[in-house]
């Protein structure tokens, strides 16, 4: 099958509307809405045999969009499920219980974007070093990597850079002129 041809069977056996991008012989990017993804997921893994391969999360301006990407091996390729959590209400179904192998993805996306996802068995840190809160989420854009490194001591105490007015005047090599003789 042809990502075309899979473009047309999804608009088929599809209840619900999407948006396809057709980027390549071997990708297609499908948006869906965020109420929609489970229902979308299951149709891909279980009735079209796709395999699961990964999922990725992304802090944009409108939210955060999290990106689940699947493979039609047999027919060389991939389709990734697009879906986006508004900043104002950070949630998404767990694919758990469709897919076991999103188990461990959707905690990572948890632990640094902050994106909840309703339904998982066991959302809980993951990656997250301790020393950072539960409400702090390092990979989004309005996280202050700066403000946090001073409030916990993390900045370097020696700085190999001095400021401009702080470093000694360049001493100029002395010129040696040759006398010549007259």
């Amino acid at each position: 099958m042809t990502v075309q041809e899979f473009v047309k069977q999804l608009k088929e056996k599809s209840g619900a509307p999407f948006d396809a991008q057709i980027h390549s012989a071997r990708r297609v990017y499908v948006r869906v809405a965020r109420e929609n993804l489970k229902w979308f997921a299951q149709l891909l893994f279980q009735e079209m045999k796709a395999k699961f391969s990964i999922a990725t999360g992304i802090h944009i301006r409108e939210g955060f969009e999290v990106l689940y990407h699947f493979t039609f091996n047999k027919d060389g390729f991939i389709c990734t499920l697009r879906t986006l959590a508004p900043h104002d209400d950070p949630t998404l179904d767990s694919l758990v219980s469709v897919i076991p192998g999103t188990m461990w993805i959707e905690r990572e996306i948890y632990d640094i974007l902050g994106v909840r996802f309703k339904g998982h068995p066991k959302l809980k840190r993951l990656v997250k070093a301790e020393f950072f809160k539960e409400n702090e989420f390092p990979f989004r854009k309005d996280f202050d990597i700066k403000k946090y490194k001073e409030n916990h001591g993390l900045l370097p105490k020696v700085s190999y850079f001095t400021p401009d007015s702080e470093k000694p005047p360049l001493n100029k090599p002395e010129t040696q002129t040759k006398k010549t003789a007259d």
